[in-house]
């Protein structure tokens, strides 16, 4: 992943008022951990709005099987998307900034859901956050038009699709917002260059959880060990033979002759000197194979025909089998009709009440036909006198 200069990064104020230019990004966020499949929804009747569904497999399970996956559901504004795709790309704290804005409701839909499930491990929610971002698919940046083109979070979230930087960037803005010490880690080696995350490890269960064969902690500052949470999806994706996304705390880029360059936690005000993330183009040199458009200059019109022209099916059985569920596997998962917790508790509920209702119907009865025996015993009694 290489890294230009850019020019300067006084752009974080520019960047908080072209987000309260727009409206809310993310309009509706729904997370399940139910063991059901949740179809991608129709797109919305309105062409202002973008609808967003995948399973992705949290990492502290891997390999997931169709019951362990988890699904998120995103209904976000297709202005905001626009924007987004619009916006100067030449700084990451003015990326980050956008992200933090859009990312609240997710944010806060994480933070309810945690709370929900009572899911009070610290590896767990932070498992649950890396296999999220780590099921969108690995997608180089050939396709944006540019040499190096890293991206808001909305828009991986949009695209369903990203590289490194981008994971990064997502990874990193959540993790930060839900109070975990974050960490930009940047790699460097011959030929290649790569960014993940990490975090503080000394929070909750996160201090004794051990690292996956093979993997190292990343060196932090002060001395200090970081758990590598590497949010970078892969094009062959979570099967069983091959484990390509890979579990919390896995670390073996120094088999691949990466080493640590440097770390940065993700709310540093100078991140912008130590990491000259931003994007940049070499006009198609040494990139042949780059197709050449600029997704910068698309009007709102070629986005949402971009966008409809999209097989969201296909594309969901192909995450399917990229999480290691075989189509026969994918096709009885996808008709499985389980009820969730809610409405079983709500059947069982309406059943008691039911019952309830019935077993007071019945004693009223009993009750009237007493009271009728005894009105004829009266009568008789009255006659016989």
């Amino acid at each position: 992943m290489p890294f230009a200069p850019q020019p300067t990064a006084a752009l974080l104020a520019g960047a908080l008022l072209a987000a309260a230019a727009y409206p809310q990004a993310l309009q509706q966020v729904r997370l399940h951990d139910d063991g059901r499949a949740h179809r991608p929804p129709p797109p919305p009747a309105e062409a202002s709005r973008i609808s967003r569904a995948w399973p992705f497999c949290p990492s502290d399970r891997i390999p997931c099987d169709e019951d362990e996956l988890a699904w998120v559901e995103l209904t976000v504004s297709l202005d905001v998307y626009s924007a987004r795709r619009n916006d100067p790309h030449d700084s990451i704290a003015n990326l980050l900034a956008l992200t933090r804005t859009d990312f609240a409701p997710l944010v806060g839909a994480l933070e309810a859901f945690f709370e929900r499930r009572r899911l009070r491990s610290d590896v767990a929610r932070v498992a649950f956050v890396h296999g999220l971002v780590q099921g969108v698919v690995y997608e180089g940046d050939a396709t944006t038009g540019w040499t190096e083109y890293p991206k808001s979070g909305l828009e991986l979230l949009v695209d369903e699709q990203g590289d490194c930087d981008d994971a990064a960037i997502a990874a990193g803005v959540l993790l930060d917002e839900l109070g975990y010490e974050t960490y930009f880690v940047r790699w460097r080696g011959s030929d290649a260059g790569h960014l993940s995350t990490a975090v503080d490890p000394s929070r909750g269960d996160l201090a004794e959880y051990p690292l996956p064969p093979g993997s190292r902690w990343i060196p932090g500052p002060g001395g200090r060990r970081l758990l590598h949470v590497d949010a970078t999806g892969s094009a062959a994706g979570c099967g069983r033979a091959r484990v390509d996304c890979d579990r919390l705390g896995t670390n073996r880029w120094h088999e691949d002759g990466l080493r640590v360059a440097g770390v940065a936690r993700v709310d540093d005000p100078r991140l912008s000197l130590k990491l000259p993330l931003a994007a940049w183009s070499n006009g198609g040199f040494r990139r042949p194979q780059r197709v050449l458009v600029d997704r910068r200059m698309a009007t709102e019109r070629a986005i949402r025909s971009e966008l409809a022209g999209r097989d969201d099916g296909e594309r969901l059985r192909r995450r399917l089998s990229s999480l290691g569920i075989d189509e026969e596997q994918a096709r009885r998962y996808l008709a499985r009709r389980r009820l969730s917790r809610g409405t079983v508790y709500g059947v069982v509920a309406l059943a008691l009440a039911v019952s309830i209702l019935l077993v007071a119907w019945q004693a009223r009865a009993r009750l009237e036909r007493r009271r009728r025996v005894a009105r004829a015993r009266a009568r008789r009694r009255r006659a016989a006198f």
